[in-house]
């Protein structure tokens, strides 16, 4: 994990951390071996997160109020979230 993080979340069941930088910004990373595994990009900054109990979903709330439920299974996604 690199730069300044401000909050994150791990996932014990699917082995996986979340990181929420100051920007929109959000990467998964992989706890077995500590690399990237996704990166998303919204469009306001990230307030809330937390995985699901199996850890194969991420909830989202950014700070205009929009949630999102991110597919953790994906390896190498790089989105940025676009509502409109």
């Amino acid at each position: 994990m690199r730069g300044s993080c401000t909050a994150y979340s791990i996932s014990t069941t699917a082995l996986l951390v979340e990181e929420e930088s100051q920007s929109q910004k959000l990467a998964l990373y992989d706890l077995s071996d500590f690399q990237e595994r996704s990166t998303f990009e919204f469009e306001s900054p990230v307030i809330y997160s937390d995985f699901s109990g199996d850890g194969k979903r991420l909830l989202v709330v950014t700070a205009d109020q929009t949630i999102y439920l991110l597919n953790t299974t994906v390896s190498g996604a790089n989105s940025k979230i676009d509502t409109r």
